[in-house]
Formats: structure tokens, sequence, C-alpha cells
């Protein structure tokens, strides 16, 4: 046996976190086998988690607080302090050195978290613990007993465990990595990968609701801030949580709520995602006459529109909500206007031009988290050697660069050129790529020559859309 495997030292909040990690990986199993032993295992493992993280919080506030009798430990410690190379220990260094103290039992641990600790939501009474209690039950069944468990109960319960206990410790416990990775990895275990999104896209509506109320004139300034996700998490459906929301708030009801998008195919992606997962009758304006008419008139649907149709004048004094939705551009203009609504933007990019227009950025759900939550793939980029060198001494290119002008900065749009990096390109991954599902992005120059490319190299490939640089 190697030195590296002879020993394995694991921390109390180590401990606890793989014992609730394991728990919820058990029950996630069992609700895809349905192997009642499973669900067994589940139940000791996150009991076993709870206990552990709870002595967490007792020993980051004070470390007697773990033991049963507080005093006695107090008394050993300075026992153990006078032996031979103990006169530096630690209260906790008692567990591996004198048999005569003991650990808080679980009744007291978690009563004594509740008084000592403050924590309402472990209160005698309080959700979270009588959600505990029914499981410490389970647990003690389990571990000295025969029992009978209903399988569907047990199981519910351990779901509806999970949201009130995560939110605890994450306020509660002083540890950053335990908060910004163990949380998220015991999320991911318990839930699968929608219902998981689901979670966090509602954290998110959350703060967007609480910013849009603080940011309401007359008191606020109207700039409620900026939500940011990454493209493939459901930014559309987060939006669409927070509509429904703001619909029911009192200011906005019986008026329109504008969503404003700077393309069409944006405009027709909203009314898809809104017609079909809502109620609401989303209404897009062909003119901006219609918009005009629909903005002055009683109607109180959803209006979604190119802000290009969008006059200063055209406003009326009632307040409007604005939902902004990747709006790349015509910022400026937007809040060039009287001050007559608020103003939100939902988006894939942000930019310090979006911060300085709408404000702070009020929830994020960025790349690093959706690959580590394994929502998406890592991006791999790659680059490869520019076919200009091939292209640029043919006779071929240079006519098409004399029929478009002098200036050798226009030779991306010729099409000589973009069939070139075209080839280049699909030959780059055909040689060298296992195929497979996923997607690429072609960064063009312009639009013109996204358009070249498109209709005249084209090579098969439809584009979902284009990014300029």
């Amino acid at each position: 046996m190697s030195k590296q495997s002879e020993n394995l030292k694991i921390g109390l909040l180590d401990n606890g976190s793989h014992s609730l990690k394991r728990g919820f990986q058990m029950w996630t199993q069992w609700e895809e086998s349905e192997d009642a032993w499973l669900l067994k295992e589940a139940v000791i493992w996150v009991h076993h988690g709870i206990e552990l993280v709870l002595k967490q919080l007792l020993v980051q506030t004070n470390e007697f607080l773990v033991f049963q009798d507080v005093n006695k430990a107090v008394e050993r410690l300075g026992v153990l302090r006078k032996k031979n190379g103990m006169k530096n220990a630690g209260v906790l260094d008692l567990f591996d050195h004198d048999d005569k103290v003991m650990s808080v039992g679980f009744r007291n641990l978690i009563e004594r978290a509740a008084i000592t600790l403050s924590i309402c939501e472990l209160e005698d009474g309080g959700l979270l613990r009588s959600h505990i209690d029914r499981l410490t039950r389970y647990r003690n069944k389990i571990v000295h007993f025969s029992l009978e468990l209903d399988v569907m109960e047990v199981s519910t319960l351990l779901s509806d465990l999970l949201n009130p206990l995560l939110s605890v410790l994450g306020r509660e416990i002083n540890d950053i990595k335990f908060k910004k990775i163990v949380i998220p990895e015991i999320r991911k275990l318990a839930q699968p990968i929608q219902r998981y999104l689901e979670f966090v896209r509602g954290n998110i509506v959350e703060s967007a609701i609480a910013a849009t109320r603080k940011a309401l004139p007359p008191k606020g300034n109207g700039r409620a801030g900026i939500v940011v996700q990454v493209a493939g998490s459901g930014l559309s459906l987060t939006l669409l949580m927070y509509l429904k929301e703001m619909k029911e708030l009192d200011v906005f009801k019986g008026r329109p709520v504008v969503i404003l998008v700077d393309r069409k195919d944006l405009e027709n992606q909203l009314f898809d995602t809104i017609s079909e997962s809502s109620d609401f009758c989303p209404i897009v304006p062909s003119s901006k006459d219609e918009l005009i008419e629909i903005l002055n008139s009683k109607i109180s649907n959803v209006i979604i529109t190119t802000i290009q149709k969008i006059e200063p004048n055209d406003l009326s004094d009632k307040p409007l909500l604005f939902i902004a939705y990747n709006l790349s551009f015509g910022i400026k203009k937007l809040f060039s206007y009287p001050s007559i609504g608020t103003y939100i933007l939902f988006t894939h990019v942000l930019s310090h031009k979006s911060i300085k227009a709408y404000g702070d950025v009020i929830g994020m759900y960025n790349l690093h988290q959706a690959i580590l939550d394994d929502v998406l793939n890592p991006l791999q980029v790659e680059t490869f050697k520019s076919p200009l060198e091939q292209v640029s001494s043919s006779k071929k290119i240079d006519e098409e660069i004399l029929e478009l002008g002098s200036d050798l900065g226009l030779i991306h749009r010729s099409l000589s050129f973009l069939k070139a990096c075209a080839f280049e390109i699909i030959q780059h991954f055909e040689l060298n790529k296992v195929r497979s599902q996923g997607k690429a992005i072609i960064i063009v120059r312009d639009l013109e020559a996204a358009k070249l490319w498109l209709f005249d190299v084209g090579c098969g490939i439809r584009p979902l859309s284009w990014a300029r640089i």
C-alpha cells in the first residue's frame, strides 16, 4: 500500500459535504431505478450530512458548542494541554486524545444551533425543522430497528428538504468553497438539469423583481438593472417567469408591457416562446402607427417590438415597463426618452455600455457556471492560418479588388477569399475532429461579408445568428 493511501484525513465540513452529496445522489438513483434500498441509503447519508454541517455551524461560532457538556470540555482541554507535546492542543483535539468527552447529540445539536445561532428555520415548528425531525425518525428506525418505508413519502421528504436546507447553509456557512462549489454540486446531483435550471432562473427572477420594485418611479430612477445568462441556459424562459410576476403587480395591471428587441428574428422567437408557454396573447405591431395606437389604447397585452419602431413622442405619460432582450444597439436612443417607465435588460452578453445605461447586474448565470453544472459543454477555441497568401496573388482576386476599390482592406468581401476561408474551415474540422453534435461559431467582419458567405459560399451550413467584430 502506498503512503498516500495509508491515511484518510477529512475535515468536518468536507465530511458533511460528502455525506450530503452522496445522500442526494442515492435519492436521484432511486428515482431512476425505484430500488428501495437506495432510498434507505439516501436517508442515512443525508441525515449524517445534516448532523455534520450543523456541527460546522457551531464550531465556526464557538468550538466548545460542539460538545455535549461544554463545561466538562473546558476542564478536559486544560488537562490535555498539561500532557507532553500537547501544550498547543486545540479544542477539537479532545476527540482524538480524550475518551471522557462526547459530541452533542443530534436532538440537542439542532436545538443549540437554532437558539445559540438564532436560526429561525431550525426552531421548533419551523418548516425546515419539521422536515429534519421527520427525517430523524426515519433514520433512527433504519439504523436501530426494522421498518416499513413509504417510499413516495420519504422521497418527497428529501425533495422538500433540499432547498430550505441549502438556503440556510448558503447563508450561514462561512466557507467560500462550500457556497460556490459544494452547494451547486449538491443541487446538480439532486435535481435533473431542467429542474436545476428552473431553480437558477427562479433565484434570478426573485432578484429582478426586487430590483424592479426599487427602480419604479417616482422614487426610483427607472433603471432596474441587468440579467445576464449564457446562451443555452434559457434566457427567454427567465424573461417569461419575470414577466408573469411583474404583470401581477398593481402598478402594471391594465397597462401594456413592452419587450424591445433589435432584430425581427428575436421578435419572432419571443412571440413563439410567450404564446406557447403562457396565457399571454402577445402583440407584434407591424408598423410604428400600429404601435402608437396600441400604446395609447386600454390594451394591457404584452407588446413585442423592434426598437426601431419606438419614437419619443409615441410614449404616453402612463408608467410602462420596458424589457430589453439582447438589445445590442439603440441604448442611447432608448434612454433619451423622458423617464416615464422602468427599464430592465435581459442579455447573453454583458457590456460596460449596458451597465452604464441599465444599472447593476442583478442576476447572472455565466458560461463557467454552466460548464460546471453540465448545462453546456466547454468551448474550444481554435485558429488556423488565413488563406490570404493562397489567393492574394491570383488574377481573379486582383480583379475583384479592383472592382471593389483600391482599398486592400476590402479583400474580406472578395468572393474568392471567402470561399478559400470556408474551404479551410470545413477541411480543418473534417480532418481533425471526430464527428459529434455541437455548434461552431464563425465570426465575420461585417454583415455584408456574412451575407456573401451565406448566399454565395454557403457550404450547406444554416446559421442561427451572426457575430460581428
